[in-house]
């Protein structure tokens, strides 16, 4: 089963859409990240706009 954890702040995703919706995320996350000079670990931003994690795919 595959699940988004944050990086950061360490709160799990496992909801199909939210896993669907940060891989769609990802070519747009990685080319932001790009512009500003900034190395993703993760394919998305954590939701959650207090942390400056980001989700990483698990299986």
């Amino acid at each position: 089963m595959e699940k988004l954890t944050c990086s950061v702040c360490k709160a799990v995703y496992t909801e199909e859409a939210d896993i669907k919706l940060a891989k769609d995320m990802k070519q747009d996350y990685e080319k932001m990240c790009k512009e500003d000079n900034f190395i993703p670990k993760g394919i998305a931003p954590c939701p959650n706009v207090m942390c400056e994690g980001e989700l990483i795919l698990t299986a």
